[in-house]
């Protein structure tokens, strides 16, 4: 089974980068669809990861201005690009991805990430051998994979004024930060929280012993999976909310300007 989810489009406004500079306005609008891979019938416990086996996690990015592709102006799409690679730190550093690739596919960017967390082999374990094992247990998620982030982009600015650079990046910033804060975080924790995957990386060895201790089984490792991805206090709304306890908020400044390279 595969299934597009589409989310509301949203619009973005700025002022130029220099004093506000109402002459040099920026509009942006912006539609996601996220692709599911799983099962055909709908689990009322569902457990959604990133694609493995057959592939990455692709994020991609269709960019148009005042609604053309950029695919005529090979030089900004490079341009394009080398913002999507500063993004490199934070799927590694803070999701806890490889980026395996940043490649350009006519007016798109598509970054390649593959999951340092989960495995095939994992999976077997956590979720499978338990469900043939203990297939009286109730409550068990089933899995579904995400594959694909689509979102395209359309910038668009007074006839005749040019779009800076600087001006993008905060659009992409606010954005992104927002669709994960409002949106995937909520629904999909451990393929788009920082929290939920973390707390992930500090329990998978534990899990197994606290089973057994409990049920000398397996039987509680897929449930013990499942709450850890509904635990809500992993968003990062929650870890606002409560920054009295010193919380590790996430840092939502995923693009940047790239630095000028100069010739030697």
């Amino acid at each position: 089974m595969m299934k597009d989810i589409t989310f509301l489009t949203v619009f973005l406004e700025s002022c130029g980068a220099v004093n506000n500079d109402t002459s040099r306005k920026l509009l942006s609008s912006w539609t996601s669809t996220l692709r599911i891979e799983g099962p055909e019938t709908t689990s009322s416990s569902p457990l959604y990861i990133p694609l493995l086996s057959s592939g990455d996690l692709k994020i991609k990015l269709n960019f148009k201005i005042n609604n053309e592709p950029v695919t005529a102006e090979p030089e900004l799409l490079t341009r394009f690009k080398d913002i999507i690679c500063s993004s490199t730190r934070f799927w590694e550093e803070q999701l806890f991805y490889k980026v395996q690739d940043v490649a350009t596919e006519e007016s798109c960017i598509v970054l390649s990430l593959k999951c340092t967390l989960w495995t095939d082999a994992q999976i077997s374990t956590f979720i499978d051998k338990p469900r043939e094992l203990h297939s009286h247990v109730k409550g068990y998620p089933e899995i579904y994979y995400i594959s694909e982030l689509s979102i395209t982009v359309n910038f668009l600015s007074k006839a005749g004024s040019s779009i800076e650079m600087a001006q993008i990046i905060p659009h992409l910033n606010e954005y992104f930060s927002s669709l994960i804060v409002s949106q995937l975080e909520f629904e999909y924790p451990m393929v788009f929280s920082m929290t939920a995957r973390l707390r992930l990386k500090w329990q998978q060895g534990s899990l197994g012993p606290i089973s057994y201790a409990l049920t000398n089984s397996s039987a509680l490792l897929p449930i013990m999976l499942n709450m850890i991805a509904e635990d809500k206090t992993s968003t990062t709304v929650y870890q606002i909310l409560c920054q009295k306890r010193s919380p590790p908020i996430q840092n939502f400044q995923i693009f940047s300007v790239p630095a000028i390279k100069h010739d030697k």
